[in-house]
């Protein structure tokens, strides 16, 4: 169940061009699976091989390659705002936000998320939040650099802080909570309350 296995049906003396041309197109998908999905996927794969000639299991290749294909379009989420502008974000940023998340898994991609309780202007910044944390993740930025642009996010007018702790509690992004929140703590703290009036 490896790459001999696949020489050994190379060398097959009754083996066509186009034969040739599927177990190549098979021994790259079956090489991504392991990738992907670790060896039990590969070897399930290597053991319908042996079936390569079975139309059914022909057209589940097909399915499998069309499930993999790399399409960019299918890891798109189109976020709709109260307004009903539509937003297309990354699949994995958009996901941040644990309703959003639940949305996807329920209805899919094809149709545009609606956040009827968020303004166009707060799901901008709020994609702009998630953007940048997503990718600080990626690249491990450090603590200090992530909690100075937070800062400066946050560095907005009192009805915009509003807004933006209103949707981050409806949007389920803790992250983004715990920021906007702690902001108007800091903000009222060692005043009075006619002051904070």
């Amino acid at each position: 169940m490896n790459r001999l296995r696949y020489s050994r049906l190379y060398r097959h003396r009754h083996m066509g061009a186009h034969t040739h041309s599927r177990i190549s197109s098979w021994m790259q998908l079956h090489f991504r699976m392991m990738a992907q999905f670790g060896q039990p996927a590969g070897l399930l794969l290597t053991c319908l091989i042996e079936f390569q000639f079975c139309p059914f299991v022909t057209h589940m290749f097909r399915l499998i390659e069309f499930i993999m294909a790399d399409d960019s379009e299918c890891t798109a989420v189109k976020l709709k705002s109260k307004q009903e502008e539509v937003f297309e974000v990354e699949k994995e940023v958009a996901c941040r936000s644990i309703t959003v998340k639940n949305m996807v898994e329920d209805t899919g991609l094809d149709a545009p998320v609606p956040l009827p309780m968020v303004d166009s202007k707060i799901l901008i910044k709020v994609i702009e939040y998630c953007k940048y944390h997503h990718r600080a993740e990626a690249e491990a930025l450090p603590e200090d650099d992530k909690s100075v642009w937070d800062k400066d996010f946050v560095r907005v007018d009192d009805e915009t802080l509003f807004n933006l702790i209103l949707a981050a509690n409806y949007l389920d992004i803790k992250s983004l909570l715990d920021l906007t929140c702690k902001t108007v703590a800091d903000e009222i703290k060692g005043k009075t309350p006619e002051e904070i009036r």
